[in-house]
């Protein structure tokens, strides 16, 4: 008989992330019975508990809500995000048929929490939780940099158009806002 598998999620705070998140987790559990999933909910000061109240996600599905801190850095999170995973794995050693810590699957966001991962032996995967085309526009701007020496915030005040393999169509530069720059390549490493 085949053991049920537990994975944690870790969504970046947010709704945009945790909703996602909540759909590839149901995704997932819909094709297999001896799969389980816990999300672990970052929460904002701002941000309201988090509770299931949709009848679609499968039962399967667990949300915890990690303590509210004021400090909005996920590499902060790490000991609440340790604790959980802790417990969750304390309550599923008290027999064969509840399900084993098989990995973490991280938000794009919350790529630190590997290191969470890797202290509890198993594997991490990371998530990316916006459109197809959203990643390629970042591989290209990466691209870019790394293979032309081209900042990103060049584009900015252009009145070209870039083209971005990943669109149909030519995004003209002039309609980005500065911070969607700066948030895209700010650091060169997207």
């Amino acid at each position: 008989m085949k053991r049920p598998a537990e994975l944690v999620f870790i969504p970046a705070a947010g709704i945009g992330h945790v909703v996602s998140t909540i759909e590839i987790a149901k995704l997932l559990a819909s094709r297999d019975d001896h799969l389980f999933i816990t999300l672990l909910i970052m929460k904002r000061p701002f941000d309201k508990l988090f509770t299931n109240t949709d009848s679609s996600i499968s039962p399967r599905i667990s949300f915890v809500n990690l303590p509210e801190t004021t400090d909005l850095f996920v590499e902060n999170q790490k000991t609440q995000v340790k604790d959980a995973v802790a417990k969750l794995v304390e309550s599923n050693q008290s027999g064969s048929s509840k399900p084993q810590l098989a990995g973490f699957v991280v938000d794009m966001y919350c790529t630190t929490m590997i290191d969470v991962a890797n202290e509890f032996g198993v594997p991490s995967y990371v998530f990316f939780t916006s459109s197809a085309a959203c990643l390629g526009l970042l591989f290209h701007l990466q691209t870019l940099w790394d293979e032309h020496g081209k900042d990103v915030a060049e584009f900015m005040h252009l009145d070209s158009e870039l083209v971005v393999p990943s669109f149909v169509n030519p995004l003209p530069a002039s309609q980005w806002r500065s911070q969607d720059f700066m948030s895209l390549g700010a650091s060169h490493k997207i």
